[in-house]
């Protein structure tokens, strides 16, 4: 191997390293909500003071993006995309509308053996939803449950029938528009890891150092 080669090899290994503490994943609606079909990601019951379920697909846009950053013990999910949904009509949604969203928590973030818990509900953490209609702009805090735990993304297959194995996001929301009362109110999502750039540089990088071996000797 030359020296421009190694150069070139250091250099992925390099910024492969510099990313490490940023992971990203794409985000699907979950198989296996209560209120399907149809399908969906977020489930906001009584969001519009109206008594109905309402839920939003993530898979109707696909832009959906769950990104985790990792400095030391400092870790921090942030969570935006659109959605599209509204008021449960069974098969269809009863006048669904596209939501733009950003979801935040930047407190009480916590490592797991298969991903990341969220502790607590800090004031930081919740999210806006964004109706791209008309502007309308709903707020969200968290909501723990009985084990002081917001938020819970592990590669653990939750609810998934037959996969221990898959990321699955799930999480407790309050609207502070309309509170919850004996209402559902919460996250439920598949995720996908999305291959970071560097490790695709890499990769082609080898393959390209196993050809120029094969061709020397």
């Amino acid at each position: 191997m030359n020296r421009n080669a190694l150069a070139i090899a250091a250099l992925a290994l390099t910024a492969t390293a510099a990313s490490a503490d940023v992971f990203e994943f794409a985000m699907y609606n979950h198989p296996d909500g209560n209120a399907a079909p149809p399908f969906y990601g977020l489930r906001v019951d009584n969001m519009f003071g109206n008594g109905r379920i309402n839920t939003f697909s993530i898979d109707h846009v696909g832009d959906s993006l769950l990104t985790v950053h990792e400095d030391g013990e400092d870790i921090s999910i942030h969570m935006e995309g659109t959605l599209f949904g509204g008021g449960d009509g069974g098969d269809a949604h009863v006048n669904p509308e596209l939501y733009t969203y950003t979801f935040d928590f930047t407190d009480g973030v916590e490592k797991t053996g298969e991903g990341w818990i969220v502790v607590g509900t800090p004031e930081v953490n919740g999210g806006t939803l964004t109706r791209v209609s008309d502007g309308a702009e709903f707020e969200f805090s968290t909501k723990a449950n009985g084990d002081d735990v917001a938020f819970i993304f592990e590669a653990d297959g939750h609810r998934i029938s037959g996969d221990s194995d898959s990321w699955v996001g799930r999480g407790w929301v309050q609207s502070d528009t309309n509170p919850r009362s004996q209402s559902t109110q919460d996250w439920l999502f598949r995720a996908e890891v999305v291959p970071a750039p560097g490790t695709i540089a890499l990769g082609a990088m080898g393959g390209l150092l196993v050809t120029r071996r094969r061709r020397k000797n």
